[in-house]
């Protein structure tokens, strides 16, 4: 069965990539993004593939803006907002990752972009101390825009999202050390200006690497979500080979034939020579990784043995087609599964320990704290008024209750529970029952500030959502079909789960535990860690 493939970012690996995926059966078409158009054109030069699709503007842009590199104020306010709302499903739609899904519904993502170099080019603090005393309200706005996070958070919920709900089966990155396997004791800056220890952009590098790479770690963990992150720990391939300009950071570098001679035991006082004229020096250079060339003599240090040392595109661009493949063999997430510490029965038992100590403790109602999120607090102490309501899971599976009789009982616990009222709004959440009727105390969590403010009700059903204790009928009932179909889930035996039969009468048997249950329900709607 044919297959679309999506390409981000194809550099040197990314042809090799290319070049593998071309000649694969189940090829259907191949879409190539690139941050310039001009990048795809030097590969439309040397592949004319009737399959490939081209593609181009910054990835983790909204599509609007990725094409443009100058943004005047109220495009840049709008960026801004963009990178600093929620994630929710209409700030996603407006992701250029979610159109290229959207339009041309590939299967499987393999992403090359160096990512890290990227964002890690814009850690310049010294740059950005002396903004902020020029200038500190556009120093702010250009920390929001250079900042990594937001957009790396808009990325990975996008991708999520794709995986969800688009048919995305597969996402592969390749990725970096930041230093190419070497250690803080580096001795190389990759063309910025060093520092006394690594330079700026190479921190920057790490810590935009290590970010990216947590995230997509976190995101593996949903189950049936197939995510890998490969890295090689080394200096990888070459474009080319050529008698070229000696291209830097600040372009090609410019032949210097005029230069200033000084005494500087006559003089203190020294001046830059005159500029020459438009002609560039020129000799035998690498391209290679991050867009830089290297002079033969750096290629021979950076690669000797005990240094970078060096591994070849096409065996990056084998360990991609493996993982596409499903033949994993170089799968970092793998490994950091495989050697972070997992639950132990030790740590069952200490659980165990203290849930035994809180029996001889005096009962108070402490259902929350909220330090699980407000959405965690919410749930259970909606839980806690569905129990008051179906003491059992019996009541729960068998009593029928109308809308009008569920509101006349919580109205009841309301009159006659002060305390439970209390510890809510303590927590920062409002109260909903009844017909929309509201209790509402000194602060909100969600939103944080709702005084003189009018609320539409789609708003108000957002909130119920997120970190409103909603005590309405639609909720109540909405709990109990949970739970039915939770505890079937268990009968039927789908969902994993170590010495089932015991655990199940247990929890039938005897009086229900609203935090087992919320756990129970939490695993049921994909909310749980792989197994």
């Amino acid at each position: 069965m044919k297959k679309n493939y999506l390409i981000i970012g194809c550099g040197q690996i990314g042809k090799s990539v290319l070049s593998k995926v071309l000649n694969r059966d189940d090829v259907g078409k191949i879409i190539i993004h690139n941050l310039t158009s001009e990048e795809n054109k030097t590969i439309q030069k040397v592949c004319k593939d009737e399959n490939i699709i081209y593609s181009y503007g910054n990835i983790f842009f909204p599509t609007k803006y990725c094409q443009k590199e100058d943004f005047n104020n109220e495009e840049l306010e709008q960026l801004i907002k963009y990178f600093y709302e929620e994630s929710d499903e209409n700030v996603i739609k407006q992701s250029k990752l979610y159109e290229l899904v959207e339009k041309y519904n590939p299967e499987v993502i393999v992403d090359t972009i160096n990512t890290a170099t990227i964002f890690g080019n814009n850690f310049k603090p010294e740059n950005t101390f002396k903004l902020y005393l020029e200038d500190s309200k556009r120093c702010c706005k250009e920390l929001m825009m250079g900042e990594f996070v937001t957009k790396f958070e808009k990325f990975i919920s996008t991708l999520k999202y794709c995986i969800e709900n688009m048919g995305v089966k597969k996402y592969i990155k390749v990725s970096t050390t930041g230093l190419g396997g070497m250690g803080l004791n580096m001795p190389y800056t990759h063309g910025d200006n060093p520092k006394s220890t690594l330079s700026n952009a190479l921190i920057g590098k790490i810590s935009a690497s290590g970010t990216f790479h947590q995230l997509l770690w976190n995101l593996s963990h949903i189950p049936n979500f197939d995510i890998a992150l490969i890295i090689p720990a080394t200096f990888v391939g070459y474009d080319f080979f050529e008698n070229g300009f000696v291209e830097t950071n600040i372009g090609n570098v410019l032949e210097q034939s005029k230069y200033n001679d000084y005494d500087l035991n006559k003089t203190k006082k020294l001046l830059f020579s005159e500029k020459t004229d438009e002609k560039y020096i020129k000799f035998p250079v690498v391209r290679a990784g991050e867009n830089h060339v290297y002079s033969i003599n750096e290629l021979k240090v950076l690669t000797s043995i005990g240094q970078m040392e060096a591994i070849t595109k096409e065996e990056v661009s084998n360990a991609v087609l493996k993982e596409i493949d499903g033949k994993s063999t170089s799968n970092i997430l793998l490994a950091l599964d495989k050697y972070a510490l997992a639950p132990t029965y030790a740590g069952r038992k200490m659980i165990e320990e203290i849930l035994e100590k809180n029996k001889h403790t005096p009962q108070t109602y402490g259902v929350a704290t909220g330090n699980l999120g407000v959405s965690c607090a919410k749930h259970l102490y909606e839980l806690w008024f569905v129990k008051r309501i179906y003491p059992t899971l019996e009541d729960i599976f068998n009593k029928q209750i109308s809308d009008e009789n569920i509101n006349v009982a919580i109205n009841k616990i309301l009159l006659s529970d002060k305390e439970i009222i209390k510890e809510i709004i303590s927590l920062g959440m409002p109260v909903l029952y009844g017909d929309n009727q509201i209790i509402l105390g000194s602060y909100s969590l969600v939103p944080e500030t709702i005084n003189n403010e009018e609320l539409t009700l789609s708003e108000i059903e957002n909130f119920s959502k997120i970190g409103w204790v909603d005590l309405r009928a639609n909720s109540i009932k909405s709990w109990k079909k949970d739970i039915c179909e939770t505890m079937k889930y268990l009968q039927d035996k789908k969902y994993y789960f170590d010495n089932f039969d015991i655990y199940y009468n247990k929890l039938v048997l005897n009086d229900y535990d609203i935090a087992e249950i919320l756990g129970l329900i939490y695993n049921n709607k994909n909310k749980h860690r792989i197994k």
